[in-house]
């Protein structure tokens, strides 16, 4: 989930965050403190987002084509 694009929310335009799955390691917590990642949670599923706005709390964009075969 290495992208220097993010996208702007599709409702409000905000510059979106990435949002990061599984157990955090504190790295990863500390980047969570400073807005940098959303913890998504340790389970992905069908529709689990790739993105969310901090601003106005929109989740979108599916995370699963980044783990399909062919990647």
């Amino acid at each position: 989930m290495n992208d220097d694009h993010h996208p702007s929310c599709p409702q409000c335009g905000t510059p979106a965050t990435p949002v990061h799955y599984g157990l955090p390691a504190a790295a990863a917590s500390e980047q969570a403190a400073r807005g940098e990642i959303v913890v998504g949670g340790g389970v992905l599923g069908a529709g689990s987002p790739r993105w969310a706005c901090t601003r106005c709390d929109t989740r979108f964009g599916d995370i699963r084509p980044l783990f399909s075969s062919g990647n």
